[in-house]
């Protein structure tokens, strides 16, 4: 049984009898410095004080035989009983730089047999570009910018808004769990379970509810877009639903229904047009719906190359940005006139879904995508020049590829990826060029 497997089976378990261990409370910063009073370890025991340095976010695990002894985030003391061989586990959204001390290696996990008081420190480092990184306390869904920059993050049990230093200002419980996320430009949180959309104050109060059947069973598989998308003002909500596009208005009052097919991709524009994807009939095509915030078909159905598993999303000018893939990985543009503006091949062309995209406030494209390499994320000019490209790889601290399930911009330059491995969620966010 690997360690991470383990980690998930014995998270909750308390070991500290079974292997002399005895954990004390996480100390404040300013004891970092201080030296250990030998009086404070109980007999036949040694005391392992492990420090977290750097500017980065990251916690360090320490492992015996098979069993989490403890999880420090920052400073901690944990006492254990002479010849523990303990395993200590560097874990980021970012970079790690090293163990230090007692205990020494760039490697992620260091081995430590304790025969005498040990002091070891972690470094962690940001990313390039990364302004903050967060370890929310179970796994992510989906993620949106609150209005004052922070993030509001959904997963199977609700709501949460998190402020950027990684603290928890409010949690709203939603029976279900929630799968899709967006705000608008005053605060107002939309979201969607299985069943119902729904839309919260920006303090979290529920707003209003409505019943819908929304299509979740494929999310973060293919493209990692929430099943809600919304105008900037909040005044058209669409959600994707098995046949097509339910649309409400921001007090929660249906404005139509589409019954066109599953869509592939969803987005609503500054305008109130909804726009979403159907697999065509036609190889390797994608049958482009557009819809006014009244409920009118605005044209035929016209084809955008690709195949299914489509992102969407609208800059300020009405301009629609798309990605597509599993298969052909395209990315592009197409104007209000469906004419297009660019388009071309991803420059990781073996890229595996998830995927998502997202416009700054410069109109430039960014896109989120995984492949083997790890996490691409790219950032287009409005021409489709690639201005900045970032790669979290998979010798990263992850040990494999991570796997990225949710983007968000806070329509400026700011974009949140978040994303698992090994039951370990994550949340990063970057400040573009």
């Amino acid at each position: 049984m690997t360690r991470y497997l383990q980690q998930f089976l014995f998270m909750a378990v308390a070991a500290s009898a079974a292997c002399g261990v005895n954990a004390e409370p996480d100390q404040p910063a300013a004891s970092e410095a201080l030296a250990v009073s030998p009086s404070s370890i109980p007999p036949g025991q040694h005391r392992v004080h492990v420090v977290i340095t750097g500017s980065g976010t990251g916690e360090v695990e320490l492992w015996n035989a098979g069993t989490l002894l403890r999880t420090c985030d920052r400073t901690c003391n944990v006492n254990v009983d002479d010849g523990v061989q303990l395993d200590l586990f560097a874990f980021t959204p970012s970079q790690f730089v090293g163990f230090t001390g007692d205990c020494a290696t760039t490697e992620v996990d260091c081995f430590l047999t304790v025969s005498a008081n040990a002091n070891v420190a972690a470094e962690f480092e940001p990313d390039d570009r990364e302004v903050a990184a967060l370890l929310p306390s179970e796994p992510v869904n989906s993620v949106a910018f609150a209005s004052d920059g922070n993030l509001i993050v959904a997963t199977d049990t609700g709501v949460s808004k998190y402020r950027l230093d990684g603290r928890l200002a409010w949690t709203t419980p939603v029976d279900g769990g929630v799968f899709g996320l967006a705000t608008d430009n005053a605060g107002r949180i939309y979201g969607a379970t299985g069943a119902s959309v729904f839309a919260m104050s920006p303090a979290g109060a529920v707003l209003w509810t409505q019943p819908v059947g929304v299509a979740t069973s494929e999310r973060n598989l293919y493209s990692m877009m929430s099943p809600v998308q919304i105008n900037p003002d909040g005044s058209v909500v669409a959600v994707r639903s098995a046949g097509g596009a339910t649309v409400f208005r921001r007090n929660g009052t249906l404005r139509f229904q589409t019954n066109d097919g599953f869509p592939d991709g969803m987005a609503v524009a500054v305008d109130g047009t909804v726009t979403f994807g159907v697999e065509s009939d036609q190889p390797s095509q994608l049958d482009l719906f557009r819809y006014s915030a009244t409920g009118t078909l605005l044209s035929p159905p016209s084809l955008l190359p690709g195949d299914d598993h489509a992102s969407f999303t609208y800059d300020a000018n009405g301009n629609l940005g798309w990605l597509t893939g599993a298969f052909s990985h395209l990315i592009g543009v197409t104007s209000p006139a469906l004419a297009t503006v660019w388009a071309q091949r991803t420059s990781l062309h073996d890229f595996t879904s998830p995927h998502g995209i997202t416009f700054d406030s410069s109109n430039n494209l960014v896109a989120a995508y995984s492949g083997d390499a790890g996490i691409v994320i790219e950032q287009y000019s409005p021409a489709g020049t690639i201005l900045y490209q970032t790669l979290k790889q998979d010798d990263s601290p992850f040990g494999s590829a991570p796997i990225p399930v949710a983007v968000a911009s806070d329509r400026g330059k700011r974009i949140a990826v978040a994303g698992d491995f090994n039951f370990r969620p994550w949340i990063s966010v970057y400040q573009l060029p």
